[in-house]
């Protein structure tokens, strides 16, 4: 009431409309509050300094303040806090099982606001204490931390799609081909050699919520990308090709809680790596193919990996899709060795260098002999249409195709 009739006054004193003079007594009321507010900062009791640091103190002295039964002192603590995260997050985290439901709001708003700087390590660990907090159970506390830590999630998670796309990093819906020649439709995250980027830029990838494929391509792949990799909430799929990660590296997929597949092609990997493969977190198969792993070395890996599938071949791909039992080509990948070898759809294979085949389990294991670049013969059996005694018939012709096997 105060404020409204100086408000009037000074409008009536200088000829002004009555909004005018509110728009000015409300600016001044603003510089008030904050020469209060650095007052009232001035005056705030140090005690035990001997046993706390002056700044840490500080923080503390405000984190009681935002539980003041006066708006105006809850507000200037929760602005005084805002510019501190650095000293803030750890006694923030400590105190909210201590404060009152609107105190605890007013912290866990700073913690999010602070959370959706990613880019920043006041940032990574304001974040990470909301998500210490959301798994807390069902108290007011970890539920509203819950609701900043979903919705600042949906947020980074556009903003760092956007910015990685930006650098040549592909983000969609992509028809997966894997070794086993089944294809999947997933939501992939794929960086190879057009990728713009460096290591650093991968670190908006902890927020991407979509792709449960990650498939990383190419010799500038190390250690320094994987470690940002590893972060990505929902990855169940990793497709490593040409990389130049060490045996070692591969630990840092046990972060990885969720992978259910791990693909490891034309990578030079021996029999050394077995030790470090064989204590993924892997739940649903291990894909090997074209690196220097040994066959002899498979029974070691499946007991060490119990329940996992392991699938291993020396790196020859044919390109194709086929009936499981029939093998007919339902599909021939372009540019694929069985492309460039005469392969086309309708062709049902009959045998490989010789040997008969039944379905395409014999098939795969077949092929797993043969490394990219390897030659075999396919023996596969085709319908043409003739004339025969005037009438037309479909006549099938047994063809053998020479084919030099791809990389996948």
């Amino acid at each position: 009431m105060y404020f409204m009739d100086l408000s009037i006054k000074v409008a009536s004193r200088f000829g002004l409309p009555i909004d005018i003079g509110f728009s000015t007594i409300a600016a001044l009321r603003r510089y008030v509050m904050v020469i209060l507010g650095i007052a009232w900062i001035g005056c705030v009791p140090f005690s035990d300094t001997h046993a706390q640091d002056p700044n840490q103190q500080s923080v503390s002295a405000l984190i009681e303040k935002i539980q003041s039964d006066s708006y105006a002192s809850r507000e200037i603590a929760y602005q005084l806090l805002l510019p501190r995260p650095d000293e803030a997050i750890a006694p923030i985290e400590a105190a909210l099982s201590k404060v009152d439901h609107d105190a605890a709001n007013r912290l866990i708003r700073l913690l999010g606001t602070w959370a959706t700087r990613p880019d920043s390590g006041n940032g990574i660990q304001a974040w990470e204490a909301l998500q210490r907090l959301s798994s807390g159970g069902v108290t007011s506390n970890s539920q509203l931390a819950r609701y900043h830590s979903t919705a600042i999630a949906l947020e980074q998670s556009e903003v760092a799609s956007k910015k990685l796309k930006g650098l040549s990093a592909f983000i969609g819906t992509e028809m997966i081909q894997v070794v086993t020649a089944a294809k999947y439709d997933l939501c992939i995250l794929r960086i190879d050699d057009t990728f713009r980027g460096t290591a650093e830029d991968l670190l908006a990838t902890r927020w991407l919520l979509e792709p449960v494929l990650v498939r990383l391509d190419g010799k500038r792949i190390d250690r320094s990308w994987l470690e940002k990799i590893v972060d990505m909430p929902n990855v169940k799929t990793v497709q490593l090709k040409h990389t130049s990660l060490t045996a070692q590296d591969l630990q840092l997929l046990s972060k990885l809680k969720t992978l259910d597949t791990l693909e490891i092609l034309y990578m030079p990997l021996d029999d050394s790596a077995i030790e470090t493969i064989g204590t993924l977190p892997i739940w649903g198969s291990l894909r090997i193919f074209g690196t220097q792993i040994s066959p002899a070395s498979l029974p070691k890996l499946e007991s060490l990996l119990e329940g996992t599938q392991v699938v291993f071949g020396l790196g020859g791909f044919l390109g194709i899709q086929s009936n499981a039992m029939t093998l007919e080509v339902s599909q021939v990948t372009p540019g694929s060795g069985a492309d460039k070898g005469g392969m086309t759809v309708g062709d049902r294979i009959l045998s490989i260098d010789g040997k008969l085949l039944q379905n395409f389990e014999q098939l795969r294991k077949e092929l797993a002999k043969s490394p990219a670049g390897g030659r075999v013969n396919i023996e596969v059996r085709r319908y043409k249409r003739e004339i025969v005694e005037d009438r037309m018939t479909v006549v099938p012709v047994d063809v053998m195709l020479p084919i030099i096997l791809g990389e996948q």
